[in-house]
């Protein structure tokens, strides 16, 4: 009994420190719209950083989410506190790559965080980051 209560002390030290240093984590829950098809993958992929921003090479997390109606919903959990960019495609045709055309224009649809207007090339990081701290935030992305 003693045991156990020393174990339960020494957790409960261990998650009040950590919270007090900066590790608290969040959770993000994603709804996807404006998906025409209910065939092919969404391709989702989260940046915690500018560096590699858009390169799934350099992505913190990677998923792929099988479709097989016309809405996707998917939650990340765990996430450390920070700044993070969610980008996303419909993979059409299942290739795992987002296809384009001959001007380097995106022939799939596609979204990111924070819906920004598409005028001339891809937004920034910054313009599609968001905050994540210990709560939970809710983020819709919809397909262009």
């Amino acid at each position: 009994m003693i045991l156990l209560f020393l174990h339960l002390m020494l957790f409960t030290i261990s998650v009040e420190a950590q919270s007090s240093i900066g590790l608290d984590r969040g959770t993000i829950s994603i709804n996807i719209s404006n998906i025409n098809k209910s065939s092919g993958n969404i391709l989702l992929a989260v940046y915690n950083n500018e560096k590699g921003f858009r390169d799934p090479k350099q992505a913190y997390l990677l998923r792929v989410l099988p479709l097989t109606e016309k809405s996707c919903t998917t939650v990340l959990e765990n996430l450390p506190e920070g700044n993070y960019s969610i980008t996303v495609f419909h993979d059409l045709n299942s290739n795992g790559k987002i296809d384009m055309n001959w001007a380097g224009i995106p022939i799939e649809p596609y979204g990111f965080s924070k819906n920004p207007k598409i005028m001339f090339g891809p937004p920034s990081f910054e313009e599609t980051a968001v905050l994540i701290r210990e709560e939970s935030i809710e983020l819709k992305i919809i397909l262009k």
